[in-house]
């Protein structure tokens, strides 16, 4: 089980960044955590979840910059 967040906040970003990218899903890095009997406690989840979409709204809103930027 993962209890403390010094563990977890070493790969949060590495993760999270991997998954906007589409480099891997989320569902592949859970499944990883569960095959090796790794239990992520839910509030380590959330932060997870919410870093995740802070990641995926900066993506967005950089793309749609690009767009606007192409546009005019």
């Amino acid at each position: 089980m993962i209890i403390g967040k010094k563990a977890w906040g070493l790969w949060l970003n590495t993760y999270a960044e991997g998954i906007v990218d589409w480099s891997f899903t989320k569902e592949e890095i859970v499944n990883e955590f569960t095959m090796n009997d790794i239990m992520i406690p839910t509030s380590l989840m959330k932060d997870f979840d919410n870093r995740i979409n802070m990641l995926k709204i900066k993506r967005n809103e950089d793309y749609l910059e690009k767009l606007k930027k192409k546009v005019v």
